[in-house]
C-alpha cells in the first residue's frame, strides 16, 4: 500500500513544484527577451531596431568596407598617445599604446547600431574595460566612468552598466587594426548600446561618482 502524504509534506512538495516553476519561466523570460536574427537580416532593418533587444549569435560578420562612419575623424599621432585610468581609483594608470597591446586581450563579436543610419555586426579586440578597472581598484565611493575622446566627446555609464554590457576599449575589428574613421587607436565598444554613445580615440577612462 502507498504511503499517505501528510498535509505538511503535500505543502512542501507543493511549494518546490512552484518554486521551480517559476525558476523554470524566468529562465525562459531571459532567453526570449532577445531576439535572435537570422544570418541574412538586412541591416537596413536593423537600423531601426534597439540592441538592446538583439541576440547577433548567428548573423554573419560585415567587411569593413561596409562599415558606416559617425562622428568626428581625426588622427591621434600613435607615438604620443597615452591611455590614463583615473579619477576614484586607487592606483591611476597610464599606457602608451605599445603596452596596451602588452594587457590580456578580449575578442567580442559586437553589433553597432547608429539609430536610423545603418548597421554592422564586428568581431572587436581589445581590453575588456571592466577588468582594467579592477586592475585600477575602484574605490567604494564611485557610481559612474567618463570615457574621454581626444575629440573631447565624452560619455558616463554607471558602473553596472559598464559590467553588464561587458565593453571593451577595441583596436581591432575583424582582425585588422582599426581604421582611423572608426577610432584607432582605441575605440568604445558596448553590447546592447547605441553605437553613437561608443567613444572614439579613447585617451582617459575616469571613475567618478
Amino acid at each position: 500500500m502507498a504511503k499517505a502524504i501528510s498535509r505538511r509534506e503535500f505543502l512542501v512538495m507543493a511549494l518546490g513544484a512552484i518554486s521551480l516553476l517559476r525558476g523554470r519561466r524566468k529562465a525562459m523570460a531571459r532567453g526570449s527577451s532577445l531576439q535572435v536574427l537570422p544570418r541574412g537580416f538586412p541591416r537596413e532593418r536593423i537600423k531601426d531596431m534597439d540592441p538592446a533587444t538583439i541576440d547577433n549569435r548567428e548573423l554573419e560578420i560585415d567587411p569593413i568596407e561596409s562599415f558606416g562612419v559617425m562622428g568626428t575623424v581625426m588622427e591621434v599621432d600613435p607615438e604620443g598617445y597615452r591611455l590614463r585610468v583615473e579619477g576614484l581609483v586607487e592606483r591611476p594608470l597610464e599606457f602608451t599604446f605599445e603596452g596596451v597591446l602588452e594587457l590580456p586581450q578580449v575578442e567580442r563579436t559586437v553589433l553597432l547600431i547608429c539609430p536610423g543610419y545603418f548597421a554592422y555586426n564586428a568581431r572587436w579586440q581589445g581590453l575588456d574595460l571592466w577588468r582594467l578597472l579592477k586592475r585600477a581598484g575602484i574605490r567604494p565611493e564611485a557610481r559612474r566612468v567618463a570615457i574621454h575622446g581626444a575629440d573631447h566627446f565624452v560619455h558616463r555609464f554607471g558602473l553596472e552598466e559598464v559590467r553588464r554590457a561587458r565593453m571593451l576599449l577595441a583596436h581591432k575589428v575583424n582582425g585588422l587594426q582599426l581604421p582611423v574613421k572608426h577610432g584607432r587607436p582605441l575605440r568604445l565598444v558596448a553590447e546592447g548600446i547605441y553605437g553613437d554613445r561608443w567613444v572614439k580615440y579613447v585617451v582617459a577612462v575616469e571613475a567618478m561618482r
